[in-house]
């Protein structure tokens, strides 16, 4: 076990996510209620400050993936919380929120970027969701009141729980077209098999 240490100006830190590269993200603070910032850090370049959205005055991070994209939160300039995303070339950006909901934070990410967490109003209530490029933000539903997606792997299934503490998983269901063409793929390579058996057995 090694230090990773804090930022500039801090004297605590937590990681709360690591990649197959070695990459670690968290959040490092001022002890007593201070404003606290995401870190990454990495062997060669140490502990670094991923900033805040425009305005704001602290940020967490919770997970990163492969491609070095982390997410979590931050707030802005209205202060309210929003989900990030933040990348090397792009920075950070704001994930917005569910219509109807004031903020949001994210809380795992994918190799293909797809983004989980949850958005929640002023008045308690959470409500899972998961974000891509294409998409924007959708709303995942729950199993009874409110819900909570925690994390995301790469064949896209989410996990998570309601309020009444009970873990979920969601499995994707692939789309008609994802089905016609596995089921071509499906059959060239029987197609294949079978050529390549009558071609083995005739020499």
């Amino acid at each position: 076990m090694r230090n990773l240490g804090t930022l500039a100006g801090t004297n605590e830190s937590q990681a709360l996510g690591i990649n197959n590269l070695g990459q670690v993200v968290g959040v490092s603070y001022i002890a007593g209620g201070g404003p606290f910032r995401a870190f990454i850090w990495d062997e060669i370049n140490g502990m670094r400050d991923l900033g805040t959205l425009a305005g704001g005055r602290f940020s967490w991070a919770y997970g990163i993936n492969d491609l070095g994209q982390v997410i979590g939160y931050s707030d802005d300039l209205s202060g309210y919380r929003f989900a990030f995303s933040w990348d090397s070339t792009l920075g950070m950006r704001s994930l917005g929120t569910l219509p109807g909901y004031l903020e949001s934070q994210a809380r795992g990410i994918n190799n293909a970027g797809q983004v989980v967490g949850f958005a929640f109003s002023g008045a308690g209530g959470q409500q899972a969701f998961v974000w891509d490029a294409t998409n924007g933000m959708q709303d995942l539903g729950t199993l009874v009141g409110s819900s909570v997606a925690t994390d995301i792997n790469n064949l896209g299934q989410i996990v998570g729980y309601d309020s009444a503490n009970r873990s979920f998983l969601l499995t994707p269901i692939p789309e008609p077209s994802v089905w016609a063409l596995l089921a071509t793929a499906l059959a060239a390579i029987r197609f294949r098999v079978r050529t390549r058996s009558v071609t083995d057995y005739r020499h």
